[in-house]
């Protein structure tokens, strides 16, 4: 059986404590998230939704608000940086190791990416001196997001969202614009996308990436943090519409082909970071696309 990710949108209400409820509606599973910003809470209707299917894990991506303390977030300067934070669950006791369970060879996956869909970077923080830490290279000032994406023992896994500013505004803001090939290079090898359909909101889609060197097909094409691939999805202008998903091919992909699927929840343009481990070294592929109402003429990369 399939596992199924899911997206929410983002849900705050105005308290300081952080709530997160699960609950059985026929054959979906409905999540109900309740959150604040880090020291701003903010007064909004409450949203309940089920969320849409991708196949992967399953997230609900939300602000931290007190689940996250960051330190130094007045000081962050474009460089090398050290992020470093303190982690709590929802009844507030704090998450150290012993909290977490391994998913995808990692306690911790922690995505950051400037808010113009640039600077991506998969970072996995460890527990040091009190704190989940992790040290990297921001070389643009801008406002980035961090994603902290984990599975708590005592909890469904979630995705953790804290915005945090390096050294300023984002200067130049220049969105990653619709890949004409739907393929993107990073050496010698180039992945291409191809799809069993065109890009449609609420249609099961296969998401099928052909990588290939000089033209040829890779075949060592090794298992990264426990799969032969993964991916992450992000919609353009919207942080909370995150997705984070793994490969159905469960084999080695000797034709150079490791296939996903999923099911687009909304319309609009979404940038896919797909990394793959290449004759043993990672590399991310950005690749980005516009989708459209069910219904609709969409983006037909399906190569047929």
């Amino acid at each position: 059986m399939k596992k199924l990710l899911y997206i929410i949108p983002l849900v705050l209400i105005a308290i300081v404590a952080i709530g997160y409820g699960v609950t059985k509606r026929g054959n979906k599973t409905s999540y109900d998230s309740v959150s604040s910003t880090a020291g701003t809470p903010m007064a909004q209707p409450e949203n309940k939704a089920v969320a849409k299917k991708m196949v992967g894990d399953e997230h609900g991506v939300k602000l931290a608000g007190t689940r996250i303390d960051l330190q130094n977030t007045n000081n962050l300067k474009p460089g090398s940086v050290t992020l470093a934070f303190k982690l709590y669950g929802i009844d507030a006791h704090e998450f150290g190791p012993d909290d977490l369970k391994i998913a995808h060879g990692k306690l911790m996956h922690l995505i950051l990416v400037r808010d113009d869909v640039t600077g991506f970077q998969h970072l996995h923080p460890e527990y040091q001196d009190g704190r989940w830490t992790v040290a990297t290279n921001i070389p643009a000032q801008g406002v980035y997001q961090m994603y902290v994406d984990i599975e708590p023992k005592e909890e469904k896994p979630t995705t953790l969202r804290v915005p945090i500013t390096v050294g300023g505004p984002t200067e130049k803001v220049q969105f990653p614009e619709v890949s004409t090939d739907m393929s993107a290079t990073v050496g010698d090898i180039t992945v291409a996308l191809q799809t069993d359909s065109s890009l449609k909101t609420k249609e099961e889609t296969k998401m099928i990436f052909v990588l290939t060197q000089n033209s040829k097909p890779v075949t060592q094409i090794n298992p990264y943090l426990g799969a032969f691939g993964h991916v992450v999805l992000l919609r353009h202008t919207e942080a909370s519409h995150y997705l984070h998903a793994h490969p159905i091919t469960k084999t080695n992909p000797t034709d150079g082909k490791v296939v996903f699927e999923t099911e687009f929840p909304t319309t609009g343009t979404y940038t896919i970071f797909a990394q793959f481990s290449v004759n043993g070294q990672v590399k991310t592929f950005p690749i980005t696309v516009k989708i459209g109402n069910v219904g609709q003429a969409g983006l037909d990369v399906s190569g047929h």
